[in-house]
């Protein structure tokens, strides 16, 4: 069953694990979208560090209820 209204989660410290986890989720199988407040360039950053192959893809907030993402694209609110 699939949720209509996206989860929003914060990546919460960029020098944490938090930003890793984010990108991870754009790779599962969820029952509803996801959307990231953070800083985008630090997700980029991240990924290219750790090599998880995530698109960031920023959005407006007005845009995060109807947005929806492709596997391995993360939508994101910067910050």
């Amino acid at each position: 069953m699939a949720i209509e209204k996206p989860l929003v989660i914060t990546a919460g410290e960029p020098a944490g694990i938090g930003p890793e986890l984010c990108l991870t989720l754009a790779h599962e199988r969820l029952p509803c979208g996801v959307v990231v407040i953070s800083d985008a360039n630090v997700l980029r950053d991240r990924a290219e560090a750790t090599g998880i192959r995530t698109t960031v893809t920023e959005i407006e907030v007005a845009d995060a209820a109807t947005a929806s993402a492709c596997n391995g694209e993360l939508l994101v609110i910067s910050e």
